[in-house]
């Protein structure tokens, strides 16, 4: 399907390689790696409350091999359990470290669930959305406006286009400069990163 073109003189970015260019589609605010690294972060703060906890309860734990439950043993035990991987050679015997294992371990070892599978799922989630959004996009362009550049003529012209009831979506800026892209992303435009 061939499209027509008529051709003129942001927050994150995505960007898809096309020969030597790059188009750009504006996206959410906040990048993928971000939201691992705080999510990450949120986990280990879990482990790191589990084993405080346990280090508090130690003396109603158990070791299979030594019998005492060191700082040590609460930070394996800790991640074990969060991990739900839950080897048993730690264990709460007392009746109060296991009423603290249900009441509070417990519901952490699910939040600590939670934030990694969440975190894996909307990450998947959210590159194959943008990626539908890409195909959707190429397979509806057509009649467009191209805007070659995006300085003050650019903006300009975009300016003036949706004066006329053009949607940001049926403007392309084609503009080498990604600082310079990064403004015409943040204003609705897709973005071919390249030269024109």
């Amino acid at each position: 399907m061939a499209s027509r073109f008529r051709t003129l003189a942001s927050g994150p970015l995505h960007r898809r390689r096309f020969g030597n260019s790059r188009i750009i589609i504006p996206r959410a605010n906040r990048a993928a790696i971000e939201q691992i690294g705080q999510r990450l972060l949120i986990a280990i703060g879990l482990i790191v409350f589990i084993a405080i906890v346990v280090t508090i309860q130690r003396k109603g734990y158990t070791d299979a091999v030594d019998g005492s439950v060191s700082v040590l043993d609460a930070f394996y035990f800790a991640t074990v359990s969060a991990t739900t991987t839950g080897f048993g050679d730690i264990a709460p015997v007392s009746d109060a470290a296991r009423f603290v294992d249900v009441v509070l371990l417990t519901p952490t070892r699910v939040l600590f669930l939670i934030v990694l599978v969440g975190s894996t799922i909307e990450v998947l989630t959210d590159q194959s959305r943008h990626a539908i959004a890409t195909r959707q996009w190429r397979r509806r362009v057509n009649d467009h406006t191209i805007i070659c550049g995006f300085g003050s003529t650019g903006r300009s012209a975009a300016r003036a286009l949706e004066a006329q009831g053009a949607s940001p979506d049926d403007i392309v800026v084609i503009e080498p400069d990604p600082e310079v892209g990064a403004r015409a992303t943040a204003s609705g435009y897709v973005v071919i990163d390249g030269n024109a």
